[in-house]
């Protein structure tokens, strides 16, 4: 992670033990990012100063995986470390965003290749690969519904959006 000031000056760096995710920025001047091997980390987005690291699963993606932060909670995405991209073993994961402390975790049976939830109203709004939609509890990460998709021989890159109802 590079951080650069307006003029694109380097303001800081912090080298992560992979590739790392598309940071998320708190509403405090928190930075929240994650790297291929399940590491996810708090910086302050001005000086780069860590304020917690947490090594939170066997393997976390990096390419096209978003942290995503809202209020105290960031949701990351997460899979076994022996999982490829043809097998299940992929948890969408909470930690708190001030402490680093794991939430929840939610097993999913069908892979992702993004992850970039929606969040509105205390739901988690997402989909997986294949194109089926979740809605999961903000606070628990118990599933509130699913609609699966009708072609399993589509591919999706998993971002949701949610517009006014």
């Amino acid at each position: 992670v590079i951080a650069l000031g307006p003029d694109g000056t380097e303001r800081w760096r912090k080298q992560g033990n992979k590739t790392v995710s598309t940071p998320a920025l708190g509403d405090d001047g928190t930075l929240y990012v994650t790297d291929g091997v399940g590491t996810a980390w708090a910086l302050e987005a001005t000086t780069g100063a860590e304020k917690w690291k947490v090594h939170f699963a066997q393997g976390s993606g990096a390419d096209g995986w978003s942290a995503t932060v809202v209020d105290d909670t960031v949701l990351l995405g997460a899979y076994h470390d022996n999982t490829t991209f043809d097998t299940a073993n992929y948890f969408l994961v909470a930690l708190s965003a001030s402490s680093g402390a794991k939430l929840w975790s939610t097993e999913f049976q069908v892979p992702f290749y993004n992850i970039l939830p929606a969040v509105v109203d205390g739901k988690i709004i997402l989909g997986d690969q294949m194109g089926s939609l979740y809605c999961l509890s903000l606070s628990t990460g118990e599933f509130v519904w699913k609609v699966p998709t009708s072609h399993y021989d589509s591919f999706t890159t998993g971002n949701a959006v949610v517009g006014p109802s």
